[in-house]
């Protein structure tokens, strides 16, 4: 027989950790079930070498009536009616077993079927917002390269306006030139 590698102390120094560190932190779902007062009186019988905690199963119990109330119709009564009712409960549990059995799987395989149906549409969407934005992009590129080409007009007139400008600014300086010499 394999010896386990964690001991009872080890299992315990684990639960002491995790009720002290946050769930979040360490990357496991919230046990609601594991409390700071369930971990320390697990510790607590450990180390007084107490037996382990067991399952309360009172309520799957039929008891007949106390030895004061066995003459009493009413409290046998009261007894059956619990013993039907446990017997009813345990019949549901049973049929709640079959019942998983025979459609979980299918429930299951149905659940996927809707998961990948849910996944498809978001795909569509996903395809039909990127067709949007392929299209907005496109209507982009064309307004900026019909720009483009105004601007390049537009730099062209700039360039010929400065130019005339520089050659009328020579001209005029040319003609001051000219007039200074004649004046002399």
């Amino acid at each position: 027989m394999r010896r386990m590698p964690k001991r009872e102390k080890d299992y315990l120094a684990e639960m002491r950790q995790a009720a002290s560190t946050s769930n979040a932190a360490r990357g496991f779902e919230e046990n609601k079930y594991l409390t700071p007062a369930l971990i320390e009186e697990y510790t607590r019988r450990f180390e007084k070498n107490e037996p382990k905690l067991n399952p309360d199963t009172t309520r799957y119990e039929v008891p007949p009536p106390s030895v004061k109330y066995k003459t009493n119709p009413s409290k046998w009564e009261e007894s059956v009616q619990n013993a039907k009712s446990q017997l009813e409960h345990t019949a549901l549990r049973m049929q709640n077993l079959e019942l998983m059995q025979k459609y979980a799987a299918n429930a299951w395989r149905k659940h996927l079927e809707e998961l990948e149906e849910v996944v498809k549409e978001y795909e569509n969407l996903v395809r039909k917002v990127d067709d949007e934005l392929e299209g907005l992009n496109s209507k982009r590129r064309l307004s900026q390269e019909e720009a483009e080409g105004h601007l390049r007009e537009l730099n062209e007139e700039w360039r010929a306006m400065t130019r005339k400008c520089s050659l009328i600014e020579e001209k005029v300086k040319q003609m001051e030139k000219d007039e200074e010499i004649g004046m002399q």
